[in-house]
């Protein structure tokens, strides 16, 4: 779930809203309670879980993808010497 908490501080750090953060938050935790119930062991929980958790690298990818072409080509905080 390292790619949804990726996700997850990204949306703060554009919006510095909590509350998006944990609204963020509830369904993956939700989700943990759900799937580790007994009806879905398995294989069908093995490849679930493959498949979420490539589609939210896609996204982190595309993110990061877009989000670096609107990235300053200088460092706000160091100023660059003339």
């Amino acid at each position: 779930m390292l790619a949804y908490r990726l996700l997850m501080v990204w949306v703060y750090g554009h919006t510095q809203s909590v509350l998006l953060a944990i609204l963020m938050h509830l369904p993956i935790s939700v989700m943990g309670f759900v799937l580790a119930s007994p009806a879905m062991m398995g294989v069908p929980d093995l490849l679930f879980s493959l498949a979420f958790g490539a589609t939210l690298w896609v996204l982190v990818a595309a993110v990061a993808a877009t989000d670096r072409k609107r990235l300053p080509l200088t460092d706000p905080i160091r100023p660059e010497r003339p």
